[in-house]
């Protein structure tokens, strides 16, 4: 049914400008996008969509489908390109995947109705036509994470530069190795790498911010390199490139004209991103010729600044290697495999990088299936399920499950194989409710905050006399603690999955939709995994679970996750060269 008005609402401030706004004794017809926005609004009189009511398993497979036909011979054009940098094709490549998601997702939410009520710059607009009400959505997200860049040109870069120079020259008498990050597998390795190599050094690189913080912090990586500390980071200014009409020539190709209409709002932000890695690629180059390191190591080749420094090695012939802190796989499902192909570029694999790591069976089958000429090495567990330090936890009878799955949010929306905020929060309140009658075991949820579903969306639906569920932050300790801890992991599509069954551990697979990747995986134990399609089903599957880990529980659960012999094996070919 074709409504005369509808209001479209994104996040809270929208909900509270429009809770002031609207006449109580009116009732109005609401559309929200997000838990956020929904939390506002859910006690007025109105007449509330939330954005899984219209956007659902049809939704994504459309999506999908319509994004894979749009973008397949962009990207043949872009790969062939010899005016684009290697650099400006994967961000080209990667982002305007990222966009045809976004805009086909909202056209695919927004009803049809007779006018639109959009919240845009403080106000709310009226648009007749759906298409302006979408753009007017898009333009908002271009300006939001993960589109808007908040780097800015530095104070001082010549002089930033200069003392970079100093210290990379500094540097020059040690054997330095290049980290993507100082987090997931980057201590493990470290420590390792030191017990091997007593004159290691290990830098990262990070861009300005636009103040006179910068300097100081140029400064700071002077005395720490001065001071002979192992970890250091470079801050590196970059430069505007001139402005060039290479995006929008190629976005005039795209066969849906609308959808190249919608991408034109992400122009701005998709340029500057190639600006700043392309640029900050040339200083780090520079100063890689003083520091000479021996490889690199990268969780992943999206960010600008990685791909730089990804670049700027391959340019001086330092060994770069990629071990992803993520899950990969393919499927008999063309959907999958499409969305898995496309997230795989850039953090499962790079055309940057000279060697893709696969860290299990399951990635080794997702290269060979959907890069089978990129070069690969096999190294267990590198960037997840890394080893940690050994930790006891006393037996107190208490079986605890842990829900650590995530939520792609709308700006950046993958068809199919993540849950939408929506979903996320529909699953979680099941999840919930299934636990509110669980009296014999604990629920931890790990909380993210993305932007779009707080805590309060749903601590309210957590039973007062429940005294067995709980909910965390990475504020309150690290993650893995809590996974060692744990006797089952419950998620949709993530990480964890691998790293839980890696240890032995029971997964449960729930998502609103049960659109689970994972289910019937040749390459994790089927005795360990168990897909739930319904409240009733995971409640079965709970107590399932309960029943059969007390009957498996000693007394002291030792968690020592020494080295295994490939990871010893990673260790001497990197600081073997």
């Amino acid at each position: 049914m074709k409504e005369k008005h509808v209001y479209i609402v994104t996040d809270r401030i929208d909900s509270n400008f429009l809770a002031r706004s609207i006449n109580p004794l009116t009732r109005e017809n609401i559309i929200t996008l997000t838990p956020d926005a929904f939390y506002v609004l859910k006690g007025t009189d109105n007449n509330i969509v939330r954005s899984n009511a219209l956007f659902g398993n049809e939704q994504h497979e459309i999506v999908a489908r319509a994004v894979e036909e749009q973008e397949s011979k962009l990207i043949r054009e872009i790969e062939a390109s010899e005016s684009l940098s290697l650099i400006t094709k994967e961000i080209l490549i990667n982002q305007i995947h990222a966009v045809l998601s976004v805009y086909y997702m909202i056209s695919h939410t927004i009803p049809e109705a007779d006018l639109y009520k959009v919240f845009f710059n403080g106000e709310f607009i009226n648009f007749v036509h759906k298409k302006e009400a979408c753009l007017s959505l898009l333009a908002r997200l271009s300006e939001s994470h993960p589109f808007s860049m908040r780097t800015k040109k530095a104070w001082f870069p010549s002089l930033i530069n200069y003392i970079n120079q100093i210290s990379s020259f500094v540097l020059s008498n040690k054997n330095t190795y290049i980290f993507s990050t100082f987090v997931y597998g980057t201590p493990w390795a470290s420590k390792e790498i030191m017990k091997a190599d007593q004159k290691s050094s290990f830098v990262s690189f990070v861009s300005t911010k636009g103040t006179r913080v910068d300097l100081l912090r140029s400064l700071g990586t002077l005395f720490s390199v001065l001071l002979g500390i192992k970890y250091i980071k470079f801050v590196i200014p970059h430069s505007f490139y001139p402005n060039s009409n290479e995006y929008r020539e190629i976005i005039s190709h795209l066969e849906d004209k609308d959808a190249a209409q919608g991408l034109m709002c992400f122009e701005e932000s998709i340029m500057k991103r190639v600006a700043l890695a392309n640029s900050s690629s040339d200083q780090i180059s520079l100063l890689a010729g003083y520091l000479n390191p021996l490889c690199m190591i990268a969780h992943e080749m999206r960010s600008p600044m990685i791909m730089a420094t990804a670049f700027a090695m391959k340019k001086n012939k330092v060994p770069v290697y990629l071990a992803s802190h993520g899950t990969h796989l393919s499927s008999d499902n063309e959907i999958i495999n499409s969305e898995q192909k496309s997230l795989a570029r850039g953090i499962l694999t790079s055309p940057i990088a000279d060697f893709t790591i696969v860290q299990s069976a399951m990635s080794k089958d997702a290269m060979i299936k959907l890069y089978p000429k990129f070069k690969i090495l096999e190294f267990d567990q590198i960037n997840w399920g890394f080893p940690n330090d050994r930790m006891n936890f006393a037996n107190d009878n208490k079986i605890r499950f842990l829900h650590a799955s995530t939520y792609k949010g709308m700006g950046s929306f993958r068809p199919w194989i993540f849950e939408t905020s929506d979903e996320f929060h529909k699953s979680l309140s099941d999840l919930i409710q299934v636990f509110n009658k669980i009296t014999s075991a604990d629920l931890l949820i790990r909380h993210r905050e993305i932007g779009e579903m707080s805590i309060n969306t749903y601590k309210d639906l957590i039973d007062d006399k429940n005294q067995n569920i709980y909910i965390k932050t990475d504020q309150d300790n690290p993650f893995l603690e809590d996974l060692d801890s744990a006797d089952v992991v419950i998620a949709n599509f993530s990480t964890t999955i691998e790293e839980a069954v890696t240890r032995g551990k029971y997964a449960i697979l729930w998502g609103e939709g049960n659109r689970y990747s994972h289910e019937n995986s040749p390459f994790i134990s089927q005795d360990l995994v168990f897909s739930a399609h319904s409240t009733e089903e995971l409640y079965n599957i709970v107590e399932l679970l309960i029943k059969k880990i007390e009957k498996e529980k000693t007394n002291i659960k030792n968690v020592n996750y020494d080295l295994k012999d490939s990871q010893k094996e990673f260790i001497t070919e990197i600081v073997s060269r």
